[in-house]
């Protein structure tokens, strides 16, 4: 095989292997999009890191924060393969 076929099939592989590799969602039983967004906002003003009298922020656990806050109200993170229908 040459280097030319042989690179061109290393990067088809790489290309389905991206391409079907799951994402992560946030799902809640009979939610609708509106209160997704509501309650993402609302998390997302939470989990904002302490403002430092410099004007820096301190933003250590933010993500944890935000996930707590989306868990708290009844939402949780799935894996959802490519292409599905759920785009939360």
């Amino acid at each position: 095989m040459t280097t030319r076929a042989l690179s061109i099939v290393l990067m088809a592989a790489m290309v389905c292997a991206c391409g079907s590799a799951p994402t992560m969602a946030w799902s809640k039983p009979d939610a609708t999009r509106q209160e997704f967004i509501r309650t993402r906002s609302q998390c997302q003003t939470q989990s904002e890191g302490t403002t430092l009298i410099l004007g820096g922020t301190l933003d250590g656990g933010r993500d944890e924060r935000f996930q707590s806050c989306m868990k708290a109200n009844g939402w949780v993170l799935i894996n959802r393969p490519s292409g599905s229908a759920v785009s939360w």
